[in-house]
């Protein structure tokens, strides 16, 4: 009977006395909060690495972080004016662009009336934005800096609802 006491032993921990598992476990808790705090920055959700928080950026002058530095909206533009045309108004206005971009509906191809300049420097873009108020194809055109625009402030929101048994 002794040597089956003594394999039980041997095949389960040790056990300590209750004064030795309060010892142990308040500084045991203490190490193991410290090391689960690090296991929670290193932990991974379905295999991706946790996001760590970015500091914020300084918030820059311009509003718009899709804009380019040199780039110009123009609005209320004809339907009939084509990049050449736009690209030849603003030679003759003293502004020399770099690119020309006419903004298209996507199903018909048609213009939708606006477009985006983007030009070689800042002076360029200034006499361009000068040209705001005149005629091309019979229309007065609006020239703004594309960084004056302001981000989208929500929106008309969803609809929802509709449908069979509601």
């Amino acid at each position: 009977r002794s040597s089956d006491l003594e394999e039980e032993k041997k095949k389960t921990p040790a056990t300590k006395s209750k004064k030795d598992d309060d010892d142990s476990s308040d500084s045991e808790d203490d190490d193991d909060d410290s090391s689960d705090s690090d296991e929670e920055d290193e932990e991974t959700f379905a295999g991706k690495p946790k996001l760590k928080a970015q500091k914020p950026k300084e918030e820059a002058a311009d509003d718009n972080p899709f804009a380019q530095d040199n780039e110009v909206f123009v609005g209320s533009l004809s339907y009939s004016t084509d990049e050449d045309g736009l690209w030849k108004f603003f030679k003759k206005g003293k502004a020399s662009p770099a690119s020309v971009k006419i903004v298209t509906d996507r199903n018909t191809g048609e213009s939708r009336g606006i477009a985006f300049v983007t030009f070689n420097s800042k002076d360029d873009m200034t006499k361009a934005v000068e040209l705001t108020g005149s005629t091309l194809d019979g229309r007065m055109i609006v020239v703004r800096s594309s960084r004056d625009r302001k981000p989208a402030q929500g929106g008309r929101g969803g609809g929802g609802g509709g449908g069979f048994g509601d």
